[in-house]
């Protein structure tokens, strides 16, 4: 499931926006952690968090505008609290690590590099694109060799279960993606398939 928003109250209008403001970040990471803890002693499967998408992208004049909905959870340092805290997997949105790291102005690398790499599961895949005001948008587009470069370097530090493809407008351009993918995936598991591409129409 995703990380929960750092407002009580939110509602979708083209986006993800918060009706109440942000709570403080020790509340929000108590009440997502219990939560976390009880969903997951109520399953008999695992339970794997997903990171979300920062949308509080700087204006041009260099400020962070107030973005509620995403204040403390799109953090890494908070999701390494959250993920250890309820002994819970990390589902791993490579996108969505794009444009966070992006909206936060940190190199994608080192953005990832401060999550718990060891507890991931399983990781989604797509393709970011920048608006038209040059922030960094989860288009769920097809896949550019730099996100392939990095599904690679993530394979080197992490052991999923599994790859979720998460594009599905055009069947040719999915069955390229995938094609591609499953080479990625190949020369990290020694070509024995023990991953799995799942394309998923999103």
């Amino acid at each position: 499931m995703h990380v929960g928003f750092a407002a009580a109250e939110v509602g979708y209008d083209g986006g993800m926006q918060a009706r109440t403001p942000a709570l403080p970040r020790d509340v929000v990471l108590a009440r997502a952690t219990a939560t976390l803890r009880a969903l997951r002693a109520a399953l008999d499967v695992p339970l794997l968090a997903e990171n979300l998408d920062d949308q509080a992208h700087p204006t041009p004049d260099g400020e962070r505008p107030a973005f509620p909905a995403y204040a403390h959870v799109c953090e890494p340092s908070f999701l390494r609290e959250l993920i250890l805290a309820a002994d819970v997997g990390l589902l791993l949105d490579l996108a969505h690590a794009q444009v966070s790291a992006a909206a936060q102005g940190t190199d994608v690398h080192a953005y990832l590099a401060a999550l718990p790499l060891d507890r991931v599961r399983q990781i989604h895949l797509s393709g970011p694109r920048p608006r038209g005001d040059g922030t960094l948008d989860d288009a769920h587009a097809t896949l550019r060799d730099d996100d392939l470069a990095l599904l690679a370097w993530t394979l080197d530090r992490t052991a999923p279960w599994g790859v979720t493809l998460e594009y599905g407008r055009d069947a040719a351009a999915l069955l390229a993606d995938a094609a591609r993918v499953r080479s990625v995936l190949d020369g990290h598991a020694g070509g024995d398939g023990a991953l799995r591409t799942t394309p998923t129409v999103r």
